[in-house]
Formats: structure tokens, sequence, C-alpha cells
């Protein structure tokens, strides 16, 4: 199998996380039951996607859908986490706009057979605010304790990491597929399983760390 890492290993990662909420499903609360189903059906899409690929059909119409629904899914993840109204309220209104923007970026800019780098750069930057806004806002007020102790920062910690990595990368696909080797896209989109896997064991630690 071709990118045996970037394709089955990395994504493979999804399941640690899927298995720690899974043990401790009855703890979670609201915010983090999201994340969960948000796991569950990144993980199949990952398989549907692989599988396309593996067959020699292209992948990239299930990555414009799964575009939307990971931002939904995500943004009632922070409208969950939030305690203010403002946030709340806007999480709300970014739930219908983010959408409709992708749906008018593949219905007339971008074709919904190539990568979607005008909206994926976008949901980068949406959610690396969204995750410093929470963090401004809250820090460890929610339970006056130890940092780490609180769940819902090592999954921030984790959407962090991957989206402020991924942005450029995003914003230049297109152009490294037509300059840039086969051998420098694999080394570059290897880096960017990697972050994905790392990504999804901070998910498994927040898991991890929710009690009743």
């Amino acid at each position: 199998m071709k990118y045996l890492y970037m394709s089955v290993i990395a994504p493979a990662f999804v399941l640690v996380p899927v298995s720690a909420a899974l043990i401790r499903y009855r703890a979670l609360t609201r915010a983090m039951r999201v994340l969960f189903g948000y796991l569950v059906l990144t993980a199949v899409v990952n398989a549907v996607s692989t599988l396309l690929a593996e067959n020699g059909h292209s992948n990239l119409e299930i990555f414009h859908v799964y575009t939307i629904v990971e931002s939904v899914l995500l943004l009632q993840f922070f409208y969950l986490t939030f305690r203010q109204r403002r946030p709340k309220r806007l999480t709300r209104l970014l739930m219908i706009a983010f959408p409709l923007l992708c749906c008018l970026n593949f219905i007339f800019i971008q074709s919904i057979s190539g990568f979607n780098t005008y909206t994926r750069p976008v949901e980068c930057v949406l959610f690396m605010a969204l995750c410093l806004a929470y963090w401004w806002q809250a820090g460890d007020a929610e339970t006056g304790g130890s940092w780490t102790a609180v769940p819902v920062n090592w999954v921030l910690s984790g959407l962090l990491l991957y989206f402020s990595s991924a942005f450029f990368l995003f914003i230049f696909t297109n152009f490294m597929f037509t300059q840039y080797s086969r051998a420098v896209n694999e080394t570059i989109w290897n880096i960017h399983a990697t972050l994905v896997a790392i990504m999804y064991l901070l998910f498994a630690i927040g898991f991890s760390k929710c009690n009743r």
C-alpha cells in the first residue's frame, strides 16, 4: 500500500481517543461527547477516503463535505464549552456562516474535485482564535486547580497544535503539488500526519482526565 504511514498508521491513532472516550463515556460532559462523535466520524471518513484512494478513485469530494461537518461538530463543542453568552452566540452564527462559505466555495469558486485551499485555512484561523479565546476568558477558573487537570485544556492544545501547523500547508497545497517533487510532498504530508497523530493523543489524555 502506498503512503502507508500517512494514509493508515497515523489516522489509526484516532482509535486511541475513541477507546479512551468509551472507557470514560459515563463521565464525559456534553461537549466531550460531541468531540467523541466527531472522532468516530473522522475514523469513518479516513477509512472511506483510504479505500477510495487505494482503488484509484478521487477522495477530494469527501473532504469538501467533511470540512463542513467537522466545523459544525467542533463549533458545537466550543458552544458547549464556552460559558459566556457572546462566544456562544458567535459559535452559533459561525455554524451557519462557515458551512455556507464552504458551499459557495465549491459551487462557484473552487472545483469540488480539487483541494479546498480557500476554506481550510479559514477554518484553521477560526479554531485557533476560538482556542485562544477560551483560554483568555476561562483559564483555570473551571477547577481552581491544575491546568492539566482540566480535560478541555488538553483538547484545545491538540486543536491549536494541529490547526496552527496545518494553516500554511492548506494554503499552499495546490502549489506544492505542481512545484515540488513527489518525495518533498510525501515528506510534508508525513509531517502533517504526525501532527494529526499527536492531536489524537492529546485528545486521549483529555478524555482520561474526565471524572464524574
